[in-house]
């Protein structure tokens, strides 16, 4: 198993709840895209970020100067690891995690079932996020929910 799915496969293991944001989950929809790094939406519960934040350490990133809260409140960037990681507790364009995980979908990953946003919610996230790539991003997104409509 390659980083990225070990990694899924660890977050599932120790029942963190996630779902996979940013170019990462176009696969899902059909379009793949380069990215450096995995975006995950995390569940600001604590006790889920207590959960995240171990099995995140288990895993070998450094995250001893990040506390729960921090976890809640900000986004996390990891990058020390081979794998460039960026927690999202919030994300623009949505109204919280349980919005985006009530119309997640469930696909493969390497072989690892990962919740994915759906492709209504990535639109919402590029298009209040407005930076030139994410215009880029909206303009194939709607593409995509155009042909299946």
């Amino acid at each position: 198993m390659q980083g990225i799915e070990r990694l899924l496969a660890s977050l599932n293991a120790a029942d963190v709840r996630y779902v996979v944001i940013g170019a990462t989950a176009f696969a899902a929809h059909g379009w793949v895209r380069a990215t450096a790094d995995l975006d995950l939406l995390v569940d600001p519960d604590p006790a889920n970020l207590e959960r995240l934040r171990n099995c995140l350490r288990d895993f070998g990133y450094d995250v001893e100067d990040a506390s729960v809260e921090d976890f809640g409140r900000y986004k996390i960037l990891l990058r020390q690891y081979d794998l460039p990681l960026d927690l999202h507790p919030f994300v623009m364009g949505i109204s919280g995690f349980e919005e985006v995980w009530s119309r997640r979908i469930q696909d493969d990953l390497g072989g690892v079932q990962t919740p994915f946003a759906s492709l209504d919610d990535l639109i919402a996230m590029k298009r209040a996020a407005g930076r030139p790539k994410d215009l880029e991003d909206l303009r194939e997104l709607e593409r995509i929910k155009r042909a299946r409509d």
